[in-house]
């Protein structure tokens, strides 16, 4: 799902930069096009950022359908941990993230002096 998510947005930033890059073309400080280019030019954006919004949609169909079929297997083989409780992400994840808050506000401290 994770590659599909990272797909997904990667195709929301290429639409952007598309629509900026002729948002640029059309308005930008020095470009003079004549009505009939300005209209090729929106015209081939449109379609371009419609073409990259389809097949975003496909991409979310593409995770619900693969998200159903994980969700059937997790129901018909269940997933039970073979480690004790405090070997579990909770006990190590929180230590870990108080010792880069601190590794953090250390080096924005030595930053400043």
């Amino acid at each position: 799902m994770r590659y599909h998510d990272g797909l997904m947005w990667s195709r929301l930033q290429t639409a952007a930069v598309v629509e900026g890059g002729m948002l640029y073309g059309l308005y930008g400080k020095g470009i003079d096009l004549v009505p009939w280019e300005k209209t090729i030019v929106a015209a081939f954006g449109l379609l371009f950022v419609g073409a990259l919004y389809a097949l975003m949609l496909t991409d979310r169909a593409d995770i619900q359908d693969h998200k159903k079929r994980m969700q059937d297997f997790e129901k018909a083989f269940p997933f039970v941990s073979s480690k004790p409780a405090w070997q579990r992400a909770p006990v190590f994840v929180h230590p870990a993230g108080l010792l880069l808050l601190a590794t953090n506000l250390a080096v924005l401290k030595i930053g400043r002096a």
